[in-house]
């Protein structure tokens, strides 16, 4: 099987890309999560708002790309603030979402103390499926 490399935001990935394109065959769709992590100190948190509301102006949700199952969900520590996001990429769209995530993402790039990743994760259905296994019922 041919290996290829997909650069996700701050990480690379070898991947097959024959598990991307099969990932999930019910009902021949393919729903990956996109999950988008970012953590940043609380002294920052006002010039890190300013810059989600541009955000918002310049990328608002693709849904053409997949469904937005988590928007924003933050936490704080002792340490800063902690964000997620996550993003269920359409069938044939995720390429298209990796990369209008990293343009979304860039926008954060000139915030000293910012830093994010990005991760694709499989639902438990597609997970099981090498192994010859499906959900019960």
């Amino acid at each position: 099987m041919k290996k290829s490399f997909i650069y996700v935001q701050n990480q690379l990935s070898i991947t097959s890309k024959s598990n991307l394109i099969n990932t999930k065959k019910r009902d021949n769709k393919i729903m990956p999560y996109i999950i988008v992590e970012a953590w940043f100190p609380t002294d920052i948190v006002q010039e890190v708002a300013d810059k989600y509301m541009e955000m918002l102006k310049e990328f608002p949700f693709d849904r053409s790309l997949g469904k937005e199952t988590i928007n924003v969900a933050a936490s704080s520590n002792s340490k800063g603030i902690k964000i997620m996001s996550v993003m269920e990429a359409k069938q044939d769209k995720l390429y298209e979402a990796i990369r209008w995530i990293g343009n979304r993402m860039m926008l954060f790039q000139s915030i000293k103390g910012y830093e994010y990743k990005t991760r694709l994760w499989s639902t438990v259905v597609e997970a099981l499926e090498p192994l010859g296994m499906s959900m019960p019922g």
